[in-house]
């Protein structure tokens, strides 16, 4: 009798973990916030609720109501089984990855445009663009002379070095990464959580990844991706899954569709269960006990269960 695939085995909460990255006390989140070039969470709920004239601590008071609903899932999953692992870093990832079928993290990601520091080598990136050797080097080029016609011109040639022909570069693959970005931010429908279980399909869009991993060594890593200890590049990521992990990485606690993407193009037998637009953290935080209070009534593949509570 052929064995189930570990993806299709029932989970109970003790095969599941549970790692968070981002802040969920009041201390870390202000800590956060006085560190925006480190983290960008509490960074980032500042600026969805930014009030001029108030204090640091307005914010941090603001997101305490979040802040107790996390903490409270945490301890509730934690005494059904879960290992839960509070102010997690890349390293307690991997080390999770090791030991258990079902890891979900709750992370925080970063949209970020390029600045003209992150071009790392204009010459090959020039020559890439103007002879291209891949789909996604046309594709790019395509859509820098649709943003700045006269940009790809063999007259630029001699232009390369300059400070602003790198700014005019950088300038307008912003405009094709703000592009790509912006489908995967707020749904046009508040009621839209847009999770989805992506086995093996994925999206294909211009992000600022997709330009990294196109034009490797033109273009420096963003830092994207939220941990404990600070902001990591969608490479150090991947790189923490096991090349052999076939479990389920669940990132539907977060905006993840472009990390989940990466990891599913460099990790095959990896389930990602992905989740498109933003979610507040006291929204996804509770979603996630639901699914935990039924795999301990009733053990079950994570995957099903997780789509009885996540609509697309």
């Amino acid at each position: 009798m052929s064995r189930l695939h570990l993806i299709q085995q029932p989970v109970k909460p003790s095969d599941c973990a549970l790692a968070v990255g981002v802040p969920i006390t009041r201390e870390a989140f202000k800590r956060d916030l006085e560190e925006p070039d480190l983290k960008d969470y509490a960074s980032h709920f500042k600026r969805l609720n930014f009030l001029s004239g108030v204090s640091n601590e307005y914010y941090a008071d603001l997101f305490e109501a979040s802040a107790k609903v996390a903490r409270r899932v945490c301890d509730q999953v934690e005494a059904l089984g879960v290992c839960v692992v509070r102010s997690a870093n890349l390293d307690d990832l991997s080390k999770l990855l090791a030991r258990f079928k079902v890891i979900t993290i709750v992370t925080h990601w970063r949209f970020m445009k390029l600045r003209p520091e992150d071009i790392l080598d204009i010459h090959q990136l020039w020559e890439s663009l103007l002879t291209p050797t891949s789909r996604a080097h046309s594709a790019v080029a395509r859509a820098l002379s649709k943003e700045d016609p006269t940009l790809l011109a063999a007259a630029n040639s001699s232009r390369i070095d300059s400070a602003d022909f790198r700014r005019r570069v950088a300038g307008a693959l912003t405009s094709v990464v703000v592009a790509s970005h912006r489908a995967y931010k707020v749904s046009d429908n508040s009621g839209e959580t847009g999770s989805e279980v992506a086995p093996n399909e994925v999206l294909e869009r211009l992000t600022r990844v997709e330009l990294e991993e196109s034009f490797a060594g033109s273009i420096a890593p963003g830092k994207s991706v939220e941990f404990s200890d600070c902001m990591r590049g969608v490479s150090e990521v991947v790189a923490s899954v096991p090349n052999g992990f076939g479990g389920l990485l669940d990132l539907t606690t977060c905006n993840s569709v472009i990390l989940g993407k990466a990891i599913k193009l460099s990790r095959p037998k990896c389930v990602v269960a992905m989740n498109r637009y933003e979610t507040p953290l006291h929204v996804r935080m509770p979603l996630y006990k639901l699914v935990i209070e039924e795999l301990a009534r009733r053990p079950a593949p994570y995957a099903d269960t997780l789509s009885r509570f996540h609509t697309n």
